[in-house]
């Protein structure tokens, strides 16, 4: 996502799709796939990408897997939409 970001009008992508969940749900689920990690890990871990904000910013569709919604409607409405 950063590299898209900087590429600006270069980026040779058509739409950006990108995936959201609250930072204390990526942890838990960092920390649950990766149980050899501590928690102060993970996090600076993820301090040092992109923002969600910057993300946000280079996003055209923005998918929630903060489990309020089923993930795969929402892929596949994208999908229809992208046909």
């Amino acid at each position: 996502a950063a590299l898209m970001g900087k590429a600006g009008q270069n980026n040779p992508l058509n739409k950006v799709v990108v995936v959201e969940a609250p930072l204390e749900i990526r942890v838990k689920r960092v920390l649950q796939r990766d149980p050899q990690r501590s928690e102060a890990e993970v996090r600076d871990i993820i301090s040092r990408q992109i923002s969600d904000e910057e993300r946000l910013k280079i996003a055209d569709y923005v998918i929630k897997n903060d489990d309020s919604e089923l993930i795969l409607p929402q892929i596949w409405s994208l999908h229809q939409a992208f046909r």
